[in-house]
C-alpha cells in the first residue's frame, strides 16, 4: 500500500509503519495468532506467496526455520529463507523441502490473492483455485498434525472449501480478523490438524452453510483515523520492480 492512497489513514497502515511492519496485513495474522494460538510449538514455517513479508516478520525468531515464497521479487527478512519461485511447480516443492533440509513444515500461511477485479463472484472464483493450489503444495510440504492459515473470498463456493479441508485436517474454521474490513468479502480458513495427504477432488455438491468466527480486538479499521498531513507513514520497505511503475511515470510526465 502507497503513500497516496486513500488508505493511508486507515489505523492499521498507520500502525504497520509505526512498528516495522511491511503491510498493515500482519495484524490479520497477528489476531488469528492471539485467538487461536497457532504459532505454538511451531519450528518450520511456510509463507505461501509471501511478498511484500509482513507474515514472515511476523513469525520469524531465533528458534523458527521460516521459509517466504514468492515469484516476486523480495527484500530480505532476518531470520527467513525467501525463495523467488512458482508455487505451483514441483520445483518450488522440492526447494522447501532442500531447505528444510529433509524436514517437513509444522505451520503454512497463505495470504495470496489474485488481482481483484470489483465483481465478487468471479473474484471469488479465482481465490478458490489459488487457494487450491495452495492446497496442493501444503500436502507435500507439511507434516501431519500442521496447520493452515490461508486466505479466501465469501461466497457461494466457501462452504465447499470448508468440506473439501476437511478431507484432509481435523477442525477446519472460517475466521475474520478485527482488522479485516467489515465491508470486505476477505475471510481466512484455519485448518489445523493435517491427517490425510492423499489427492481427493474437489466437490460441488449440497452442504450446510457455514458459521464466520470474528477474532482480534483491535480497533475498526472502517473507521479511519482524521488525515495528519505532517504525519507521513512511509512504507517500511519500497516495492521491488513494480507492475505499476511505469503508469506511475507517465503520470508523473503529463
Amino acid at each position: 500500500m502507497g503513500i497516496n492512497s486513500k488508505d493511508k489513514r486507515d489505523v492499521y497502515y498507520k500502525m504497520s509503519k509505526k512498528e516495522g511492519y511491511r503491510a498493515r496485513s500482519v495484524y490479520k495474522l497477528i489476531q488469528i495468532d492471539e485467538d487461536f494460538d497457532i504459532l505454538k510449538g511451531s519450528k518450520r514455517i511456510v509463507d505461501l506467496c509471501g511478498a511484500p513479508g509482513s507474515w514472515s516478520q511476523y513469525v520469524s525468531s531465533s528458534d523458527r526455520e521460516v521459509i517466504s515464497v514468492d515469484i516476486q521479487n523480495m527484500e530480505p527478512i532476518k531470520g527467513v529463507t525467501i525463495l523467488k519461485e512458482d508455487i505451483t511447480t514441483v520445483k518450488c516443492v522440492d526447494k522447501i523441502k532442500s531447505t528444510f533440509k529433509g524436514n517437513l513444515a509444522d505451520l503454512v500461511l497463505f495470504d495470496g490473492a489474485p488481482d481483484v477485479t470489483g465483481i465478487h463472484s468471479l473474484d471469488e472464483y479465482l481465490q478458490v483455485q489459488l487457494i487450491l493450489m495452495a492446497l496442493s503444495i501444503t500436502l507435500q510440504i507439511s507434516e501431519m498434525s500442521s496447520t493452515f492459515v490461508g486466505k479466501i473470498f465469501r461466497g457461494k463456493y466457501t462452504k465447499h472449501l470448508i468440506f473439501h479441508f476437511k478431507k484432509f485436517y481435523k477442525e477446519v474454521f472460517v475466521v475474520k480478523p478485527k482488522a479485516s474490513r467489515s465491508s470486505s468479502i476477505e475471510s481466512f480458513i484455519l485448518a489445523k490438524g493435517l491427517f490425510c495427504k492423499l489427492k481427493k477432488d474437489f466437490e460441488l455438491s449440497e452442504i450446510e452453510e457455514i458459521e464466520v468466527k470474528s477474532c482480534g480486538s483491535g480497533p475498526d479499521p472502517e473507521l479511519t483515523q482524521e488525515n495528519n498531513e505532517e504525519e507521513v507513514c512511509r512504507p517500511t520497505v519500497l516495492p521491488i520492480d513494480p507492475p505499476y511503475l511505469e503508469s506511475i511515470l507517465n503520470r508523473r510526465n503529463e
